[in-house]
């Protein structure tokens, strides 16, 4: 594997064209969900949780990347300074 940080499975991003057909598609079955049998409602949700995911997938993994560059820089901000006998002085 060429990046061995990444899963293998993941999937692909969805367009925003993509993303609002799931939207709506995801309204329409929590409507129908709350209507359904017990052993159907649990099946639906599970279903309906996996596809929130995979909306939520690439915007939390937008924000961690803009996270890690906001706060990579302060990290290493804190790690410099003076050192005489192994002690940080700034």
């Amino acid at each position: 594997a060429d990046d061995e940080s990444a899963p293998a499975s993941l999937p692909a991003p969805l367009t925003e064209a993509d993303a609002q057909a799931l939207r709506a598609q995801l309204h329409a079955q929590l409507a129908a969900a709350r209507s359904a049998d017990q052993a159907e409602a649990r099946a639906r949700a599970s279903a309906l949780w996996r596809a929130l995911e995979r909306l939520a997938e690439p915007l939390a993994r937008e924000l961690c990347e803009a996270l890690r560059l906001v706060l990579e820089p302060t990290h290493a901000t804190r790690l410099r300074g003076d050192y005489r006998t192994g002690k940080r002085l700034n």
